[in-house]
């Protein structure tokens, strides 16, 4: 039988043990083959791979950016694109004998492919674990000197990783627990989410079905340890009032009203996924929608529509059903959000998912 490990309250940062306060920063190498590479830190070279070198590219994220040129008068600032985001270093690959050598050289490139996504992480003891999806970018450069590699058992590899799409750096997305409706004549409620991240996020929902569901655009409310965690994105924060001092717990809250989305009526067994994130554009139900002549006349008609409770409308996927109606808020970093939610079935849930990005896989 497995003992309980003892509680262990919160310390001061002067009474941890050197090896905590002093932990090195580590790099791994997850492969798609989903063996783990140890690069750099406490562990380097424990499977047979290390980093020499310098590593380029885990801090900022690539950007370029938009500028115009007026006809009189100096170019003028737009907008920025975020970039490609690429990781470069020099891989050793070594073993204590040569015929173990060959073995860690096949079982790194097994996992290291151009066509197949592989994790790069970065552990700190400020943000934790952090990974980027990556493959190669380019072909591996090395090269064959007048030492044969399979007798000095190591080999030197210049490598490229790449990200394919966002291009910050990750955390496991936060889950709290669901909010059910419960009995009575309230039907709404409230989901607390944390982003802990360095950037703004947007939360993704799941929705029990059958019923009619309402979403807040955003926060109502939001609380954080900074007392703008909104400095680099102003526009977000002219939607929120100004800070509440809570003096004693240090910390600053901002409200405003959020405007509610009414969700398409869920039918029986719709069960559905709503991403808010505008760029993602992502409402699906579990039910493939069977569109059928039928269900096109009685949408062609709002009098068949509202006889037969907007039956037609099931022929459309959900995306569809909005009728261009989408989310632009977004939960700002470093805060607890308060998303005020709405149920009309009773024991209907609401769940809500928060992706953690940060810039960078250091600064905070």
């Amino acid at each position: 039988m497995t003992a309980m490990l003892p509680h262990i309250k919160d310390a001061p940062w002067s009474s941890l043990p050197p090896e905590i306060r002093d932990a090195p920063i580590s790099c791994k190498w997850i492969g798609s083959d989903g063996r783990v590479w140890p690069l750099t830190g406490l562990d380097a070279g424990a499977e047979g791979a290390f980093v020499t070198g310098d590593i380029d590219g885990i801090l900022h994220v690539p950007f370029e950016g938009v500028w115009t040129s007026p006809a009189y008068g100096p170019p003028r600032f737009e907008r920025t694109v975020d970039g490609r985001r690429e990781i470069a270093f020099q891989l050793g690959l070594y073993s204590d004998s040569s015929l173990g050598w060959y073995d860690t050289e096949s079982r790194w490139w097994n996992g290291c492919k151009k066509n197949a996504t592989g994790f790069f992480s970065v552990c700190t003891i400020r943000h934790g674990e952090l990974w980027l999806p990556m493959q190669l970018l380019d072909t591996p450069k090395a090269m064959l000197g007048s030492g044969d590699p399979s007798q000095q058992r190591v080999q030197i590899h210049n490598i490229v990783l790449a990200v394919d799409g966002e291009p910050r750096w990750r955390r496991p997305d936060v889950s709290p627990p669901p909010w059910r409706r419960p009995a009575g004549t309230s039907d709404r409620g409230f989901l607390r989410v944390a982003n802990r991240g360095t950037e703004p996020a947007w939360p993704i929902f799941f929705l029990d079905a059958p019923g009619k569901v309402s979403l807040a655009d955003g926060p109502n409310a939001f609380t954080s340890d900074h007392y703008n965690p909104l400095d680099d994105w102003p526009k977000l924060g002219e939607l929120f009032g100004l800070p509440q001092v809570d003096e004693i717990l240090g910390r600053y809250t901002r409200t405003r009203s959020a405007n509610m989305i009414d969700i398409p009526t869920l039918q029986k067994g719709e069960h559905a996924i709503i991403d808010t994130d505008p760029s993602h554009r992502i409402a699906i139900t579990v039910l493939d929608p069977t569109d059928n002549i039928v269900k096109q006349f009685i949408r062609n008609s709002e009098l068949l529509s509202y006889i037969t409770g907007h039956y037609g409308d099931g022929g459309l996927p959900l995306i569809q059903r909005f009728e261009g109606q989408g989310f632009s808020v977004p939960i700002p970093p470093r805060s607890v959000a308060t998303l005020p939610v709405m149920h009309s079935r009773v024991g209907a849930q609401i769940a809500v998912q928060l992706p953690q990005r940060f810039e960078s896989a250091l600064a905070a």
